[in-house]
């Protein structure tokens, strides 16, 4: 649901770079790790292309949610600025990054 929100949220703009919304199959077991994996398709693919891609942002563990306080923990030291509620959706970087996620 979160990348059809994110797609939702797009449609009508006018980015200045092409931008793929794309959902992996065969992540888990037994296809971690082999060839067959999506993401190592997807990558071996545009490799082949040759495209020129210049970020990526992974939804990782997207699909917990809840009002409860105390329901979210962070490791030091985010916690300290973060809500502790796991109603939100956060996107995180290194610094070479930080200009995919502000």
């Amino acid at each position: 649901m979160g990348l059809l929100e994110i797609g939702n949220l797009l449609f009508g703009k006018k980015p200045k770079r092409t931008i793929r919304l794309v959902a992996f199959v065969n992540e888990e077991a037994l296809f971690f790790a082999t060839k067959n994996m999506g993401s190592y398709v997807y990558a071996q693919r545009s490799r082949e292309r040759v495209e020129n891609i210049q970020g990526m942002i992974l939804l990782e563990m997207l699909g917990y949610y809840s009002t409860q306080k105390g329901s979210q923990k962070y490791p030091f030291p985010l916690g300290l600025f973060k809500s502790d509620t796991g109603n939100f959706i956060a996107f995180v970087s290194n610094l070479q990054s930080k200009m995919l996620v502000m």
